[in-house]
């Protein structure tokens, strides 16, 4: 639970050493994020640890998932 509470939702809108951005994909166990950078909107997701990122104001989409599938532990 504490992992969950520490690591932004897919969808929530961050600041990066890089600049903003928006979470496109979270790892809980790894803390690691993918992140859509407002000034890169056609580049590749950038890869983020979430100690070096900071959630902004704003709601991440209830509907999205918060953790990757591989973590899930389903298959």
């Amino acid at each position: 639970e504490e992992l969950i509470k520490l690591t932004p939702q897919v969808g929530s809108n961050v600041d990066t050493p890089e600049g903003r951005g928006v979470v496109t994909e979270a790892s809980l166990i790894s803390g690691n994020l993918k992140v859509r950078l407002d000034k890169y909107p056609d580049a590749l997701p950038q890869t983020f640890h979430r100690d070096k990122v900071k959630r902004l104001k704003g709601q991440a989409p209830k509907n999205t998932p918060d953790i990757t599938e591989e973590e899930s532990g389903s298959e």
